[in-house]
């Protein structure tokens, strides 16, 4: 990693041809003119909502960039790129980078109800430190990572003119990461507007299937980050859209691995599939997400007992409980709530289609449930648990010719859908309802798989 200078007073400090101060106002005071090599201050927001600290080109260290972390300490502190500001209140440590700004900007006030979190912080708690903080003497933010840090404040420091505005105003899905950061961070520090906008921005990211959520869930994911987007969501109206979104990654990268068997000369599992494990074991010994948790046992019970994933990422205990599941769970038309998922869609002779958006929507039902409702009952191990797996596959699919069909659909339902939504409303609710449902009643089959391994080890 770079070492970077000190901002301070715009000086013309020049050392083997490098001018220490970037070419921006209130750096170099040649500005442009300056012929010798600047530091670079392209430290723009990558995609995650990080900046890219080895980027950048000023590989030579100021020696006024080294701070000790006391004054006998040996510890050394990297000064951040680009959140260092001469007019900073406050030096913040982070992740081990040094961060120098305005505490107003990023703590909020107490609320009068108060809160007693120890993981919260507000601005009545740092204000007694402000004054001494320094390089040597630093608030520790802990918790933390740079990378979270950078992103909630790439949030409040973006100018209408930087590189990361538009995209960041924009609500762009590739800095889902960004206001992910931004409202685990407002939350914590008292900013419940700015933590309101980056929900916001999230429900707008994730609220429907379409073909950006598609490229993202195949890019490679960060169990933590997956965690801290399930966890934000909770009780919150992203509730719905984030564990539709979740479900489709997990089915969509354990599918990728499905029918890989052990072998030493082979790469390592996906990262991703690692995720998936990651969001099982964690979730395991938690009833607050049934519905994810059923679906990534389902998913993870489909790969087989020779899959890499069974021999080297599950406990002797998981595994037990993974063949006690394999043996009961073979016919799951008889075992689990199946009525809904038929070769034809259950349409009450009371909703409000037209005779055209009726035969529309058996059609694309078919298309996209009819293979699926058709495979299951074979009796062949894992072949139910193999097909219900690619469940959330073929819900997106569904949703997503749904609302492409909506803004083409006859004028009839269009008005009756405007009135509440209607018909349409209703039945993608039911929809999810009932694929919600059955992967909850799959995470109550998995407890008690559980209590039967527990009662025959104790024997």
């Amino acid at each position: 990693m770079s070492h970077y200078e000190s901002p301070r007073r715009p000086m013309a400090i020049r050392n083997a041809g490098i001018c220490h101060f970037p070419p921006r106002p209130g750096g170099c005071i040649y500005g442009r003119l300056c012929r010798l090599r600047h530091v670079s201050q392209s430290s723009v927001p990558t995609p995650d909502g990080s900046v890219d600290l080895e980027s950048t080109n000023n590989q030579n260290v100021h020696p006024d960039d080294i701070h000790p972390s006391g004054p006998n300490s040996t510890t050394t502190y990297l000064k951040h790129p680009k959140f260092y500001y001469p007019d900073g209140s406050g030096v913040f440590l982070v992740g081990g980078i040094l961060f120098k700004i305005q505490a107003s900007l990023i703590f909020g006030c107490r609320p009068a109800a108060g809160n007693n979190d120890s993981n919260h912080m507000y601005i009545e708690d740092v204000l007694p430190n402000l004054a001494n903080s320094n390089d040597s003497h630093p608030i520790q933010l802990d918790g933390i990572t740079a990378s979270q840090f950078e992103g909630y404040l790439v949030t409040i420091t973006s100018r209408p003119g930087d590189k990361s505005h538009r995209p960041l105003y924009r609500q762009e899905t590739e800095l889902y990461k960004v206001y992910l950061d931004t409202a685990v961070l407002a939350g914590r520090f008292g900013m419940a507007g700015l933590e309101e906008w980056a929900m916001d921005a999230l429900f707008r990211i994730f609220q429907r299937p379409c073909r950006a959520l598609i490229n993202l869930a195949s890019q490679h994911w960060n169990g933590e980050v997956m965690l801290q987007l399930i966890n934000i969501s909770r009780n919150t109206r992203l509730n719905h859209p984030i564990v539709a979104f979740v479900q489709y990654f997990i089915s969509v990268n354990i599918k990728e691995i499905a029918g890989e068997t052990i072998d030493k000369d082979k790469p390592p599992v996906h990262p991703n599939a690692l995720v998936c494990v990651h969001i099982y074991n964690v979730l395991k010994d938690s009833n607050s997400d049934p519905a994810l948790f059923g679906f990534v046992f389902l998913s993870l019970l489909s790969l087989g007992h020779r899959s890499p994933i069974w021999s080297s990422n599950l406990s002797g205990r998981d595994r037990a409980i993974f063949y006690a599941a394999q043996a009961q769970l073979i016919d799951t038309t008889k075992e689990l709530s199946l009525k809904w998922l038929q070769p034809n869609p259950t349409l009450d002779s009371k909703t409000h289609f037209c005779p055209k958006c009726r035969g529309h929507i058996t059609a694309l039902w078919k298309q996209c449930f009819g293979a699926l409702s058709n495979g299951l009952g074979s009796g062949l191990p894992l072949k139910d648990v193999s097909l219900l797996s690619s469940l959330p596959q073929s819900a997106w699919r569904f949703r997503m010719e749904w609302y492409h069909d909506l803004a083409f659909g006859c004028k009839s339902c269009i008005g009756n859908m405007r009135s509440d939504w209607g018909a349409r409303k209703e039945f993608l609710h039911s929809l999810e309802a009932n694929t919600q449902t059955l992967f909850e009643e799959v995470a109550s089959r998995y407890g008690a798989f559980a209590r039967e391994v527990q009662d025959t080890t104790s024997i």
